[in-house]
């Protein structure tokens, strides 16, 4: 319905006329969240390194392609998914080539694994299948071995952060929230969807021909002018 919130627009508000046509409809967010404490602070060495950026312009992989004819964006096209980038195993972070140009590298100070942060989590009024919502949302459906991916430093293997809630009704919430979402999507807990999300949240091997690492320059260039289909459910030999 055009004029009913969503889940995500009734727990974290909006501002209405790019929804709903009227500039002077809104609802205010029932969450908040507090600022998150490092408790156990520890910096690494600073680094230089050059952090590429998403090109969307690359369109065989950023569109849904048929395997025949290249969709562009001039083209009525689907986006092909979302982009997440993956949870590095090694505790290891990698390094960017030099390309011996200050201009393109990026500064920053790292900080040592094993970081604690601390925070609270405020919320208003809201029903058990919502806070089930936000509470899935913030441990991946209470699923072990997942872990979010914060920061411009994801590439290079930093950022990799688990997420403890204390919450005595935590499997109560959930189940309600599950409950929901069973009553308009069936086997939602098994949807393709959540199997490459908990997928991409947990650790990928990044050794020997699955390195998880930049291309040098010279391979960015030539693999970004050659044009190849990304399928999804697709025979190329079609």
């Amino acid at each position: 319905f055009k004029n009913q919130a969503d889940l995500v627009e009734s727990i974290f508000g909006f501002v209405g006329e790019k929804y709903y046509g009227f500039s002077d409809e809104a609802l205010k967010s029932r969450v908040q969240f507090s600022h998150f404490f490092a408790i156990n602070a520890r910096e690494l060495n600073r680094r230089s390194e050059v952090l590429g950026t998403p090109r969307a312009s690359y369109y065989p992989i950023y569109i849904k392609q048929n395997g025949r004819v290249y969709v562009t964006f001039m083209d009525d096209f689907i986006i092909a998914g979302r982009k997440r980038y993956p949870i590095h195993k090694s505790n290891e972070p990698t390094t960017t080539p030099d390309t011996r140009n200050d201009n393109l590298r990026t500064t920053f100070i790292p900080l040592d694994k094993g970081v604690e942060f601390i925070g609270k989590l405020r919320y208003f009024n809201l029903k058990k299948a919502e806070l089930g919502a936000l509470l899935s949302a913030l441990t991946f459906h209470n699923t072990k071995g997942c872990y979010h991916n914060i920061g411009m430093g994801k590439p290079l293997g930093y950022g990799k952060i688990k997420i403890d809630v204390k919450c005595d009704k935590l499997e109560e919430y959930l189940k309600e929230f599950e409950l929901q979402m069973e009553a308009q999507i069936p086997n939602w807990t098994k949807t393709e969807q959540l199997k490459e999300l908990f997928t991409m949240a947990t650790e990928q091997d990044n050794t020997g021909s699955s390195r998880l690492e930049y291309m040098d320059l010279k391979n960015f260039a030539k693999e970004y002018n050659c044009k190849y289909f990304l399928l999804d459910g697709f025979d190329i030999t079609d």
